[in-house]
C-alpha cells in the first residue's frame, strides 16, 4: 500500500478522524487505508474532509489489498461530504501530489 503509516488508527471509532494525505503524498498519490469500525450491523457513516488544491476519488474495499478497492465517490478539493460507506477500508487518491491541504476521514 502506497504511503502506509503505521502509527495510524487501524479501526476508525465513532469521534475519531485521520489524517490520510497532504502535500507530502508522492506516487501513486494512494493515501493510507483506514479500517471503519463497524456498530453492530449498520454500515459505517463518515465524513471526507478534502481542503486540498486537487480532488480526492474516496475508494472502498471488504479487504485492504490494492485489487480489491473500487472507487464509490469523489471529493471536489475543498469540499466536504457525508455517506455511509460499502466497504471495511477507505483510502483516496489523486491524479497528481496536493500542493496544500489535507484529506481527513472522520467518523
Amino acid at each position: 500500500m502506497a504511503n502506509y503509516n503505521p502509527q495510524l488508527t487501524t479501526n476508525l471509532g465513532v469521534g475519531e478522524q485521520q489524517i490520510v494525505g497532504d502535500s507530502t503524498l508522492i506516487a501513486p498519490f494512494t493515501t493510507q487505508a483506514i479500517a471503519v469500525g463497524r456498530d453492530g450491523a449498520q454500515p459505517a457513516m463518515v465524513a471526507i474532509f478534502n481542503s486540498t488544491d486537487i480532488s480526492a476519488t474516496i475508494q472502498a474495499a471488504s479487504v485492504d489489498a490494492d485489487a480489491n478497492y473500487v472507487a464509490v465517490t469523489t471529493v471536489a478539493a475543498g469540499s466536504e461530504l457525508y455517506f455511509t460507506t460499502i466497504g471495511y477500508f477507505l483510502r483516496g487518491s489523486f491524479a497528481a501530489a496536493p500542493a496544500s491541504g489535507t484529506l481527513i476521514i472522520a467518523r
